[in-house]
């Protein structure tokens, strides 16, 4: 109920304070009230534009063909299992999707006081890991802006949870605050992956139609609910949720091997994906006869009539 009453909550208070457009930059409540300059709002709408053309007639149009040819891409997919596989560990040990009041009264400490410690105890170390992931969680998404690198930042903190979690399950540590700190660890950067990959995804589709139906876009007009990236987050949750039980308490043995074996999918998807992604640069480079600049952020490419991408899309690796 908390975590509800929160989310309707903040959801009143991003009405109230949205702005109706990059031209017209004020709160839809407050119309007096502008977020930018004249200038900054000319750049903001331009960007807007060099993105789709057909925005400057009043949005974009998704049909039943634009899902289809979305739904049989097969590049879309393996982020999709990706977050599926890999975000199912994280729906349970990390605040980043979960609710911190929800992590401190279930989960996690569950597991610290099955190491000894006393319930109050518990749920104070329990929230060291949550602050830790708002610490990681951006830094590994800065990093990846920055160093424009995306595939990397995604194996990276699947890489920091399958060491982590493989010792866990290995029980060589037997120090009660050790084997807390792996808990903890394991807690900050289990999720962090999760916000590059959703990046990674939205820059590599090559229309604002594939973009919007991969991530976040109702298809009424298809009958069809197409949040297939949000969709399989969600479903990851369902599934991690089973993944500790009570028949496994104190030890967890088998939930353990659970997260690293999902782990270890989403980690050996993770390099196939930037592998393909690099091989298919390399055959894209064939076809036009040269090598462009790869711009993971696209605001170098332009887009013609239909939203498509032209010559120098190059898959962000």
């Amino acid at each position: 109920m908390l975590e509800g009453l929160f989310t309707i909550f903040v959801g009143i208070i991003f009405v109230l304070f949205m702005p109706a457009s990059p031209l017209n930059a004020s709160p839809i409540f407050f119309p007096k009230w502008q977020y930018f300059s004249e200038r900054e709002r000319h750049i903001l709408h331009t960007r807007v534009l060099l993105d789709d053309p057909n925005k400057a007639r009043g949005g974009i149009k998704i049909t039943g063909r634009d899902v289809w040819k979305t739904v049989i891409n097969w590049r879309l997919w393996p982020h999709l299992l990706i977050t599926l596989t890999a975000l199912q560990p994280a729906s349970v040990l990390s605040s980043f999707l979960a609710s911190p009041l929800l992590i401190v009264v279930i989960y996690i400490p569950t597991l610290i006081k099955n190491l000894g410690y006393t319930k109050l105890t518990a749920n104070a170390l329990s929230s060291v890991g949550g602050f830790g992931t708002i610490i990681l969680t951006p830094l590994n998404a800065f990093a990846s802006d920055f160093l424009n690198k995306r595939a990397f930042f995604v194996w990276l903190p699947l890489t920091w949870t399958l060491i982590l979690i493989s010792i866990i399950y290995s029980q060589s540590v037997v120090d009660l605050w050790q084997r807390y700190a792996l808990w903890t660890l394991l807690n900050a950067g289990i999720a962090t992956f999760h916000p590059v990959n959703g990046a990674w995804l939205s820059i590599n589709a090559k229309t604002p139609q594939e973009r919007s139906i991969s991530l976040a876009y109702d298809a009424f007009r298809c009958g069809a609910n197409c949040r297939m990236w949000i969709m399989s987050a969600n479903l990851s949750g369902v599934c991690g949720a089973q993944i500790f039980r009570a028949e496994d308490a104190p030890l967890y043995r088998k939930g353990i091997l659970a997260i690293v074996i999902l782990t270890a999918t989403g980690w050996g998807i993770t390099i196939m994906q930037g592998v393909q992604y690099y091989f298919s640069n390399k055959q894209l480079d064939k076809i036009y006869g040269k090598v462009v600049q790869r711009d993971a952020d696209r605001e170098s490419q332009r887009s013609d009539d239909s939203g498509l991408m032209g010559k120098e899309f190059r898959y962000a690796v």
